[in-house]
């Protein structure tokens, strides 16, 4: 089976904007804002996650909540800082300066 390559992207207006996971040729994207600790990723519950998959177009995302957000949250903090920790929780992924 050939490896599935995912990537992540960041960009930035003002005191947020979004990151976006890709993975071939499909992208799933996220709000995010600064917070008083860190950075506020804003993600669906996963009672919403693989409805929301499916209506964003990417339904092999589905039942991989834990998955691509822990990968989001390593990926982010390896490009924007050094030494954060993150949190998931049912709305969000907190990144902790």
């Amino acid at each position: 089976m050939a490896e599935v390559v995912q990537s992540v992207g960041v960009t930035q207006s003002g005191r947020g904007g979004t990151i976006y996971h890709a993975e071939g040729g499909s992208r799933l994207s996220f709000d995010w804002e600064f917070s008083m600790t860190g950075a506020t990723i804003f993600v669906p519950t996963p009672e919403q996650w693989d409805g929301w998959c499916e209506s964003s177009g990417v339904p092999e995302a589905k039942g991989r909540r834990d998955e691509i957000l822990s990968f989001v949250a390593v990926e982010t903090i390896r490009q924007k800082t050094s030494g954060a920790k993150f949190e998931v929780s049912d709305n969000w992924i907190e990144i902790l300066f």
